[in-house]
């Protein structure tokens, strides 16, 4: 491995976060134009270092005084590498750089809220979560189609824990034309309104808008979590560490409908630097099929059933015995306090 090559990594990725912040590609438009109207509004040395360097790297092009975007660059300012960028510039940047004081003891990491899933990182303006929401919706839309196709849904009753937007619920109510379904996610309050009218809105497209509701609210919360008989969480777990997950496990102990199935959709292990990054957002990890049995085994769930489709595996296992704790019960689950973010 070239060590200095992969120190020198972040000057590309700066250099994409400056062009597309900066709205440099913006103003760049689909025909081109020459850079002395870019520097109307730019200042002149950054702008021809810059443009340079994008030459450089294939995403503009320079014909004598003017510049044009590449078929990469158009890509990189309106796919959802735009959204990726977002998310790198404003969530991962920052998290990844307290590494050394994880390492240390001295931070504990926490992107996400308590009962939220990646698709609600901390994201406090609408484009910043639109952008989180088209990011993770395209990265995962292949995984929830091959799931989705692989799975036999005979319940009536559905649930998504952490389902984002919505997409992976609305895909299963498809397939399960007499199932209603749920899906459970936190928003961001000053969202919530909004968040409801797109889901709405998108679910009546779909053709399932008369079985379809927006939960929103933490998964870890017994009072808002349905009741269901299949409950499905698709990239959840692996943001948790062991007692967050077990404290899931057990409120789903509380509300879900007699033999009800969970259904785990996780990438397979094996990738050190992944396992790294999710330890890094909010102390998670990546987890096999024993490890999972191992959790479920502690909660009295049953065996694990595995599936594989798409390059990921789902897991199936009941959710036995059910048992209605009370609010005195000394044997009632205590959710981890969240991680402190400071």
């Amino acid at each position: 491995m070239n060590l200095d090559a992969q120190l020198d990594s972040y000057q590309t990725t700066c250099l994409f976060l400056a062009a597309i912040q900066s709205g440099l590609l913006d103003a760049i438009p689909d025909q081109g134009c020459p850079i002395a109207e870019l520097t109307q509004r730019f200042e002149s040395r950054a702008l021809y270092a810059v443009l340079s360097a994008l030459a450089g790297l294939g995403v503009v092009v320079i014909r004598g005084d003017e510049v044009s975007l590449t078929p990469d660059g158009y890509n990189l300012n309106h796919s959802m590498l735009r959204a990726k960028a977002t998310l790198i510039a404003e969530c991962y940047l920052p998290a990844w750089r307290e590494l050394g004081d994880a390492l240390l003891g001295k931070r504990n990491p926490a992107m996400l809220e308590l009962g939220q899933s990646p698709s609600a990182l901390r994201m406090h303006t609408p484009s910043q979560f639109q952008a989180l929401n088209h990011f993770a919706g395209r990265s995962t839309k292949a995984v929830s189609s091959a799931f989705v196709n692989a799975y036999n849904f005979r319940q009536s009753s559905i649930a998504c824990i952490g389902g984002g937007d919505g997409e992976l619920l609305f895909k299963i109510l498809k397939k399960a034309p007499s199932a209603v379904g749920f899906n459970v996610e936190l928003f961001p309050e000053e969202l919530a309104n909004a968040q409801l009218s797109d889901f709405n809105a998108r679910a009546l497209g779909h053709g399932v808008a008369d079985r379809a509701t927006l939960v929103n609210g933490s998964f870890f919360d017994a009072t808002l979590l349905p009741t269901a008989e299949v409950y499905v969480a698709q990239y959840v777990f692996h943001d948790w560490d062991d007692d967050h997950c077990l404290a899931l496990l057990h409120t789903l102990k509380r509300v879900a409908a007699p033999s009800a199935k969970l259904i785990i959709v996780e990438s397979p292990t094996g990738d050190p630097m992944r396992n790294l990054h999710l330890f890094v957002l909010n102390g998670g990890k990546e987890r096999t099929a024993a490890e999972f049995q191992a959790l479920f085994d502690r909660v009295g769930f049953g065996s694990v059933r595995r599936g594989n489709a798409g390059g990921v595996m789902f897991l199936e296992v009941t959710i036995t015995p059910r048992h209605a704790f009370t609010d005195d019960d000394p044997n009632s689950p205590t959710i981890p306090a969240p991680p402190d973010a400071e």
